[in-house]
């Protein structure tokens, strides 16, 4: 280390070569570890990786093609190392992340149907009508009303039996 501090005075390559074997001395170790852990040559194990380490909260935004360079793959493996891994393909996945942020998004907020669908990851409001109404049986506007409505009736159920309790007393 002293010569290392003796060197910097001259300067130049010699002192940048003398610290870069020094910092691959101390950190070397801990650095190929780091590598390996994550330059896995499995294409089914980056994806794993990527699929524990994303937050379910931001999968709905995933892009195909991005995600098939982050595994480093072509887009037709992808596909089928998806399938494999999650047990259904890459659009019904979203699809479905899509569809349960927008159930929850109808549920706690009082958005329009349309910002509901864009903040969703919809571009286009019939094609959020079409996809929530094939998988839930009703239109998201519909499916809100009902939402709300067994959310009064409830409310409204709790009041009749408090009152007569009240009234029994």
């Amino acid at each position: 280390m002293s010569e290392l501090y003796e060197s910097r005075k001259s300067g130049g390559l010699l002192f940048r070569l003398r610290l870069l074997q020094l910092f691959a001395e101390v950190f070397g170790s801990e650095l190929e570890q780091a590598v390996s852990n994550y330059e896995t040559s499995d294409a089914k194990e980056r994806l794993r990786m990527y699929l524990r380490e994303t937050p379910q909260t931001s999968c709905w935004r995933w892009v195909f093609n991005e995600l098939a360079q982050v595994t480093r793959c072509t887009s037709r493996h992808l596909g089928r190392i998806f399938q494999d891994v999650v047990g259904m393909s890459f659009r019904e996945k979203r699809d479905e992340i899509r569809l349960a942020r927008a159930r929850e998004l109808l549920a706690t907020s009082k958005s329009k149907v349309v910002e509901v669908a864009l903040e969703s990851g919809y571009k286009s409001l019939s094609l959020f009508n079409l996809m929530f109404t094939r998988r839930f049986g009703t239109s998201p506007g519909r499916w809100r009303q009902k939402h709300a409505n067994n959310g009064e009736s409830e409310n409204n159920r709790n009041k009749k039996i408090q009152q007569f309790a009240v009234c029994r007393k």
